[in-house]
């Protein structure tokens, strides 16, 4: 099942700069500063993914709204720090679209509507937030955001299609299945639109905040 992720808050990206430390120490490759990074991180990075984030949250909640259609809602909890305990929770809601040759299936699974949609975005997060790093509120908040907003963009993409017009299929051999395979739709390449609104939005701020003292007083 496909849907769009209605709101992704828990509770830019950090640590990037140390992986890439020791190899620019060999290579004598002049770098800025771990300071200098972690500034920029929180004073335009930050701002830039909450910014787009709402204005993007604002217009799927408007389009519901004027839709004139009844929304399933799923709704599940994801604890996101190391070790798997609950310092940093995120509650998701995602919007579920039923399509009427599935609904006999899905009412044998769970009268209420699946979450299987809900399930893969919990797997997409750990590829924006893994849970073998700590990452401060904030930073994780937002690569939170951004795997919302990777989701949207990608989670309905239309079936591939051969020269001839017939639908493509893939099969794939899950370890708990043996032998068995499991056949797949092949989607349409991912789409990384919102990586280009993002930057836009990064440019526009700095921009408008040349200084990080001007930064800071805005972000105040």
């Amino acid at each position: 099942m496909c849907g769009r992720c209605l709101l992704g808050i828990s509770s830019s990206v950090e640590p990037s700069f140390f992986p890439v430390k020791v190899p620019r120490r060999f290579m004598n490759l002049t770098c800025f500063t771990d300071r200098q990074f972690y500034n920029f991180q929180q004073l335009y990075l930050v701002p830039t993914v909450l910014e787009v984030w709402k204005d993007k949250q604002s217009c799927i909640l408007v389009e519901v709204r004027t839709s004139g259609r009844v929304v399933s809602v799923a709704a599940d909890g994801r604890c996101c720090s190391p070790g798997h305990t609950a310092k940093y929770l995120s509650y998701t809601l995602l919007d579920i679209v039923l399509r009427k040759a599935l609904l006999k299936g899905i009412q044998k699974l769970s009268p209420e509507g699946q979450t299987s949609g809900l399930e893969g975005f919990h797997s997409l997060v750990c590829g924006f937030a893994t849970k073998n790093l700590h990452f401060h509120h904030a930073q994780m908040a937002v690569r939170m955001l951004i795997a919302a907003m990777h989701w949207n963009e990608n989670s309905s993409r239309a079936q591939q299609k051969t020269k001839d017009g017939r639908q493509m299929f893939k099969i794939s051999f899950p370890k708990g299945r043996k032998q068995d395979g499991v056949t797949s739709a092949v989607k349409e390449k991912q789409t990384y639109d919102y990586v280009s609104t993002l930057l836009a939005a990064l440019l526009k701020l700095r921009q408008t905040r040349e200084t990080h003292a001007k930064a800071r007083l805005e972000r105040n």
